[in-house]
């Protein structure tokens, strides 16, 4: 059987050396988010051979293997899947599989997987300069939410994410629970704790935006893999959200790591309307799909 464990900090480094052999830039994979997000999805994972295996047990298409991360032929290591799913009595489902990795699982398998692939999983990824330079006509109304906002609040300060930070971060992110009432999230308000709690070790950066004298929004990223960022959390809140605070600081961060990134996830917009448009509305350079396999004969 696979030897499959919870994440834990002291996994990074070795989850990290596998993603930079894969390149594999999917917002699932980020350690930060494997890590944080472990309960809410019953995340186990191993590091074997050179490859990163992962289960998860969590609800809709977050259930099941996924498929093993590394370099070279996957075939043992699917092989290895196969012998725990029948050790373990774990079905043999799959999840979070891009189209490459559907199409290698379509050729070993053939017709005995059937495959739902939902749009509300996929990532959205952006060139890093495009977001912090925001040019030409296609960004002109981002050019200008952003202006409104500087025009609105002439006394705005952009500060780096650092502990004497954390408070007003945390802070925001209260407000923003208490704007949005029907919205249940209390597993990211534990992961932002934690993730204040495990600021360096998990590599994470961010900033917190001032206006007014008060915090008014933050966001908290890492890299998955050397120049590739994954936005975990960005919140803004009140009167200044109305007046243009995410496109404020997501231009003002992606200014920030520019020199050292050349592509921006900000992972899925999990089927709300809302946040689908926003997503578009920045032009994502590809949207990574992402597909829930079966074997059905088991």
């Amino acid at each position: 059987m696979i030897d499959f464990r919870p994440p834990a900090i002291g996994d990074r480094d070795a989850v990290r050396n596998v993603l930079e052999r894969s390149r594999h830039i999917c917002s699932d994979s980020s350690f930060a988010n494997l890590f944080l997000l472990r309960r809410k999805y019953n995340t186990l994972i191993s590091v074997d051979e050179g490859f990163l295996f992962r289960h998860y047990d969590g609800a809709g298409s977050r259930r099941g293997y996924t498929f093993p991360l590394g370099a070279g032929d996957p075939a043992p290591a699917l092989a290895k899947i196969e012998a725990d799913s029948q050790a373990s009595g774990r079905p043999l489902e799959f999840c979070l599989l891009t189209n490459p990795q559907k199409a290698m699982l379509e050729a070993r398998y053939g017709s005995r997987l059937s495959f739902h692939t939902s749009r509300g999983d996929a990532d959205y990824v952006y060139s890093a300069r495009d977001l912090a330079d925001l040019p030409g006509r296609l960004f002109q109304k981002k050019r200008n939410h952003v202006s409104r906002f500087l025009r609105a609040w002439g006394d705005a300060e952009f500060r780096p994410l650092a502990a004497s930070c954390f408070a007003d971060a945390l802070e925001i992110e209260r407000r923003w629970r208490e704007e949005k009432t029907a919205n249940d999230d209390s597993w990211e308000h534990d992961a932002i704790i934690e993730a204040f709690a495990n600021y360096g070790e998990l590599g994470l950066s961010g900033a917190v935006l001032y206006a007014g004298g008060k915090p008014a929004a933050m966001t908290v990223a890492s890299e998955i893999v050397t120049g590739v960022w994954d936005i975990h959390f960005e919140k803004a809140v009140g009167e200044f959200a109305a007046d243009g605070a995410y496109a404020a600081i997501n231009r003002l961060f992606a200014s920030m790591i520019a020199d050292n990134a050349s592509l921006i996830n900000r992972e899925e917009d999990l089927n709300h309307h809302n946040l689908r448009k926003a997503k578009l509305s920045y032009h994502p350079q590809s949207i990574l799909e992402k597909s829930h396999a079966r074997l059905e004969d088991r």
